[in-house]
């Protein structure tokens, strides 16, 4: 009679242990896989925006420094908090700019574009940026050691706020609201020539305009030292297109 009742507590036993292996393993999978996913994220993270401060930093020859930065690789955005960066000039003041806050959304193919050199945000938002530099900034020696630079960028929404620019004793606000800008450039290092093309979409809103008028714009410019120069604008709207060359 005891071997029978030993016989039916075995499978209880059995089940016991069982139910406490799946408990076990579902609290592993709830508590273990996030954190380490968690922790993942974080290192990715972090290797990406050291990246983009080292390239920041060897393009300009400055110094970049970030006050708070918050990445999410899963859901493809970062803000950035409390940004600087200063770019010095042997003949006179160094460049400074300095924004508040600035947050970027990307997509999967922006990021699998990215070892081809080309840059692409989904939507870009800059709040509060504070640039300030001198004629003499423009007029500094060409550096990179002898290498020429190449620029490709895409922003699919792109707008600035509260930014203010301040250029030989001048203070004028600084506000941008474009859609679609494309810019192709490339820095000529020997020449000191910077030659590219840009493009991008605005709307038109208040004053004569009861709905907003999409313009889109495209131009090709050249810069050398404190002298721009387009070699050609054009403006299309809904209701036509006009072209305008040569204009400095």
């Amino acid at each position: 009679m005891n071997t029978a009742k030993q016989d039916r507590r075995i499978p209880r036993r059995k089940r016991t242990w069982l139910r406490r292996l799946i408990l076990a393993l579902a609290l592993l999978v709830l508590v273990g896989v996030p954190s380490v996913t968690y922790l993942m994220r974080h290192r990715i993270a972090d290797r990406l925006l050291e990246s983009l401060v080292r390239k920041v930093e060897g393009a300009t020859g400055g110094s970049l420094t970030i006050g708070r930065a918050d990445l999410d690789i899963l859901h493809l955005d970062g803000r950035f908090q409390d940004v600087r960066l200063e770019i010095p000039s042997e003949a006179g003041p160094p460049l400074l700019a300095g924004l508040k806050s600035v947050s970027a959304s990307f997509s999967l193919g922006d990021l699998l574009r990215l070892p081809s050199g080309r840059i692409s945000i989904r939507k870009l938002e800059v709040i509060a940026p504070d640039i300030r530099f001198d004629r003499s900034f423009l007029e500094r020696p060409a550096r990179g050691g002898g290498k020429d630079l190449a620029l490709d960028l895409n922003i699919g929404d792109l707008v600035v706020r509260d930014g203010r620019f301040r250029y030989e004793g001048r203070d004028l606000p600084l506000a941008v609201d474009i859609n679609n800008l494309a810019m192709t450039a490339g820095w000529d290092n020997a020449a000191r020539l910077l030659d590219g093309a840009v493009s991008f979409r605005v709307d038109l809103a208040g004053g004569p305009f009861r709905e907003p008028l999409p313009l889109d714009l495209s131009s090709r410019f050249r810069q050398r030292g404190t002298r721009a120069e387009l070699s050609m604008l054009v403006v299309e709207s809904p209701g036509g297109r006009a072209d305008l060359a040569e204009a400095t």
